[in-house]
């Protein structure tokens, strides 16, 4: 992570802060500060660009109308992507016949993209072997990427992943467990791969670099 980020964030709470108190600057700086990862994270659950931004709009705007009310919050990116996810899902289903249940894994879908990794991997093996990686998660349901992204790609603790997710920590260890479990299963056959989470380390590598 680059080293103004990493200002950035520790700066959060200040600004949060300072955002609850009407300070429509602050407010302004959240809006920028989160939009990108608000937007991917978006786009993984529908890929209509303007359905996305419309939420993301609509959640800023109830933050903004809700800002005295928000002062206990201490996880702020557990809090907005929660935020997003509700919305997403209650538009999405808006459009169905469909219920949406946290417990339904066939309600909605989790499509990650990984234009970055593309960039980055050189080595010809490497990449082979990404490619594999992404063959893989895409045979696992979309639950099970949702949180590979979020405890992993995004560093997110277990807590906050099962918050976001609205399942309790043990059940959020176990859907880890069965998403691993089937990676292993999907890549083990692979020949070169002593062990099974090496494209695992690979895309952590790469992303959390």
């Amino acid at each position: 992570m680059p080293a103004y980020q990493d200002s950035e964030q520790l700066m959060l709470p200040a600004v949060w802060h300072a955002f609850t108190q009407g300070d429509k600057s602050a407010f302004t700086r959240l809006y920028h500060h989160f939009f990108s990862d608000l937007f991917t994270y978006g786009m993984y659950l529908s890929r209509d660009k303007a359905v996305v931004k419309e939420c993301i709009q609509d959640l800023f705007i109830t933050l903004w109308n809700r800002r005295e009310e928000l002062q206990a919050v201490r996880d702020i990116p557990a809090y907005l992507v929660r935020a997003m996810r509700n919305r997403m899902l209650t538009r999405l289903s808006s459009k169905t016949t469909v219920i949406f249940d946290e417990l339904q894994e066939e309600n909605y879908d989790f499509e990650i993209s990984y234009p970055v990794v593309h960039r980055l991997i050189r080595d010809e093996q490497h990449a082979l072997l990404y490619a594999h990686f992404k063959v893989a998660m895409k045979k696992l349901t979309p639950r099970q990427r949702e949180m590979i992204y979020l405890r992993y790609m995004r560093g997110m603790s277990y807590e906050a992943v099962c918050d976001i997710m609205q399942i309790t920590v043990k059940a959020g260890y176990k859907l880890m467990a069965r998403s691993l479990e089937t990676l292993r299963e999907n890549l083990q056959h692979i020949p070169g791969i002593r062990h099974w989470w090496t494209l695992l380390v690979l895309l952590l590598g790469v992303l959390g670099g």
